[in-house]
């Protein structure tokens, strides 16, 4: 060191060496990265605690059957509903076809039976969705009552202004998707098999698919099943897995494709804002684009009319996925009103 004096002041300055300097630096560098490292380590430590004392709570066998018992209780309701409704078309379509049941012609009821069940699809669906929501809802309100008295934060406060921009992720995700799917071929595998869900009045199929659906799944399949597995798993095993068996609730292959990737989406939305409404936005906007792409033919030609137009609509969609989730990466910061975070 340098020792200095002032004229006129009894006071020293010391001025460090250019290797002082550099030693100094090196310690204030070591310090932070031991600091982060510790930070770390601690946070892992917490969650490998949380999801220990889980397992312990439940044991394995009852974990398991904690994260699957209410994605099993929505397509129980399916079934249900499935069942009256094919129950009471049963009803009503049998004195037309008495005289030919009586000859033993059954053929021709079936015919009328299923065709009618297929004009009700839809209704079905979204009948079963609507009995969920409330049942979702209480037991995500027991979840929240164990996450509160473990001391785990289950409130957040978060501007409403990104919200907006999960309207725009989930028309371009959609419409990006689809077409990635229809020219990979693979929507040709059991297209004969698909169910058209979005053939109807338009505005019954916005209310109906377009909110009631995506309101339904996305409290069973992300706010439940995602959850609980993030509980017992971390994130990107429970988001590929609840990706993985939502794709596999729509049918074809070309639907568990675009199902799978819209199911990561929705996942990685959830728990970037930790807030559901996130994930309800992106899906309840996809699903409208869809019903406007399936009622609207000029829209579609006009998008997709020619190659060129597909490939700039292609662009400008996937620019706005991208630019959607850098925003949300860079600027969402949800603030933990309780509990200490996860």
């Amino acid at each position: 060191m340098i020792r200095m004096s002032c004229v006129g002041e009894n006071v020293l300055y010391w001025h460090p060496t250019g290797a002082e300097r550099q030693k100094d630096s090196q310690k204030i560098n070591r310090q932070s990265k031991d600091k982060k490292t510790a930070v770390i380590k601690r946070e892992k430590n917490r969650k490998v605690g949380h999801m220990t004392a889980y397992r312990q709570r439940y044991g394995a066998r009852n974990s398991a059957w904690r994260v699957i018992y209410p994605f099993l209780i929505y397509i129980l309701l399916q079934g249900l509903a499935a069942l009256a409704v094919a129950t009471l078309l049963s009803a009503l379509v049998l004195p037309q076809y008495f005289s030919q049941l009586e000859a033993g012609e059954i053929y021709g009821y079936m015919n009328a039976v299923l065709d009618l069940y297929m004009d009700h699809v839809l209704d079905i669906t979204a009948l079963s969705a609507a009995i969920s929501i409330p049942l979702s809802l209480f037991m995500m309100h027991v979840d929240r009552e164990e996450r509160d008295n473990a001391g785990i934060t289950t409130r957040w406060k978060q501007s409403w202004l990104p919200f907006l921009l999960m309207i725009v992720l989930g028309i371009a995700a959609c419409y990006l998707g689809n077409v990635l799917v229809s020219i990979s071929g693979v929507s040709e595998i059991g297209d004969e098999n698909t169910i058209d869900l979005l053939a109807g009045n338009v505005y019954k199929e916005i209310l109906f698919a377009g909110i009631i659906v995506p309101i339904a799944e996305e409290l069973t399949f992300r706010a439940l099943f995602y959850r609980r597995l993030h509980d017992y798993m971390g994130m990107i095993p429970a988001m590929f897995i609840s990706a993985a068996v939502f794709g596999a609730l729509h049918g074809t292959l070309a639907n568990f494709l675009y199902a799978f990737a819209l199911g990561l989406l929705l996942a990685w939305a959830y728990e970037r804002f930790k807030n559901i409404w996130a994930s309800i936005i992106i899906h309840m906007a996809a699903n409208i684009m869809s019903v406007a792409l399936t009622s609207s033919e000029g829209l579609v030609y006009y998008l997709t009319g020619d190659g060129l137009k597909l490939l700039i609509s292609c662009m400008v969609s996937a620019l706005l996925v991208i630019a959607c989730v850098v925003i949300v990466e860079t600027k969402v910061r949800p603030v933990p009103l309780n509990g200490r975070q996860e």
